[in-house]
């Protein structure tokens, strides 16, 4: 794959504070051309706070490579265009006890997450932003020198981007087996299993120079986390211990599993907006 070297042909795709250097055609949503040319990404993931765009680093060719007309491989994640989706393997890392995550990465907080996974968080967002989704909108402040400024969940706050669902497929006893995450949870506080709905992709953030979701190894929270790419938007993510794995519904650890995150249309979030309107209106 040959990477596209005329800097004049770059622009920016932003992501909350990711940031990544493409050529500017594909800022179409249908459009995708730059994966015919190579995925350019500027090195390292910068911050883009109230800042003039830095001037282009080198470049190098991204791991992306299409295996079949409008399917792409980026690194351990597959893009689906058509269908608006990502996949890629995971494992059951527990299947009993009061969790933080659905999704960690091996070097991340294992001790409190449903799955693992070895792919790398930086493809992910990289896969996500090429099917367009949008992240939760940040501050325009430089943080701190002490770090990133996270909200105090003594005062929750609701992230906002785009919504996504997210399902399971493992195989057991020969058949392939396919639910919803959230159908391997229960809420704690509210008695029940956790209720049926989307997921949040918020898009992490970064510092210093550094993907936080990189390096924290934060992939899908229940417990609202600004440094992980995806957060749960349900009543009851500002509470540590509101959320635990139905271990009779959950595959035993070690499960091989395959992930699947599916974009929401324009479409779909259009016939949604109505339902949200008439809903306020009744209050």
């Amino acid at each position: 794959m040959r990477a596209i070297g005329n800097a004049a042909r770059l622009d920016y795709c932003c992501a909350g504070n990711t940031m990544l250097w493409v050529p500017k055609c594909c800022h179409r949503p249908a459009s995708l051309c730059l994966l015919a040319g190579g995925l350019l990404l500027e090195s390292g993931i910068r911050a883009s706070a109230q800042v003039a765009p830095p001037s282009p680093a080198p470049f190098t060719n991204a791991p992306v490579r299409e295996i079949s007309p409008g399917i792409f491989q980026i690194g351990g994640v597959r893009l689906d265009k058509a269908r608006h989706t990502v996949t890629f393997p995971a494992a059951v890392n527990m299947s009993a006890g009061v969790i933080e995550y659905l999704l960690v990465t091996s070097t991340g907080k294992t001790h409190e997450s449903l799955l693992r996974t070895d792919i790398d968080p930086h493809h992910l967002q990289v896969a996500m932003l090429l099917l367009g989704a949008k992240a939760a909108a940040r501050t325009g402040t430089n943080p701190p020198a002490t770090g990133p400024v996270l909200h105090d969940r003594a005062k929750p706050q609701r992230l906002t981007g785009d919504p996504v669902t997210i399902e399971l497929s493992w195989t057991n006893d020969g058949k392939t087996r396919r639910a919803n995450i959230e159908e391997f949870i229960f809420n704690r506080r509210a008695k029940a299993p956790m209720t049926r709905g989307p997921f949040t992709f918020t898009g992490s953030r970064v510092w210093e120079g550094k993907f936080l979701a990189q390096s924290e190894g934060s992939l899908i929270a229940v417990v609202t986390d600004e440094l992980a790419m995806f957060n749960n938007p349900r009543p009851g993510a500002d509470d540590d211990e509101t959320w635990e794995i139905l271990t009779a519904k959950t595959p035993p650890v070690k499960t091989p599993v395959e992930v699947k995150i599916t974009l929401k249309s324009n479409k779909a979030k259009a016939a949604e907006q109505p339902k949200a309107s008439r809903s306020s209106n009744q209050h």
